[in-house]
């Protein structure tokens, strides 16, 4: 077994080693692959508040990296702020400052 790399099962209960056969059967996986593919665990996440994209794609929840990178506000910081969303004052009838001085430009030139 020393011979051809082959490890002995007790020993590897004891030492904590994982068996790379026993892994891919009940889906766990292995740290270090995880740490070169970027991969997450989802445990750290979960302890780190991390989220899952795929989870997040399927709530619709949005990551704040993006948001940042597309300039999308978050529902809830604009509610902390009192910020107003384009689209909602659109449906309320409400003017944004483009509107009105759009509008009052071409009163003037009348």
């Amino acid at each position: 077994m020393e011979r051809t790399g082959e490890h002995n099962k007790d020993d590897m209960e004891r030492t904590g080693e994982k068996n790379k056969d026993d892994m891919e059967r009940t889906g766990e996986k292995n740290k270090d692959d995880m740490e070169r593919t970027g991969e997450k665990n989802k445990d750290d996440m979960e302890r780190t508040g991390e989220k899952n994209k795929d989870d997040m794609e399927r709530t619709g929840e949005k990551n704040k990296d993006d948001m940042e990178r597309t300039g999308e506000k978050n529902k809830d910081d604009m509610e902390r702020t009192g910020e107003k969303n384009k689209d909602d004052m659109e449906r309320a009838g409400e003017r944004t400052t483009k509107m009105i001085w759009r509008g009052q430009g071409r009163e003037q030139q009348r």
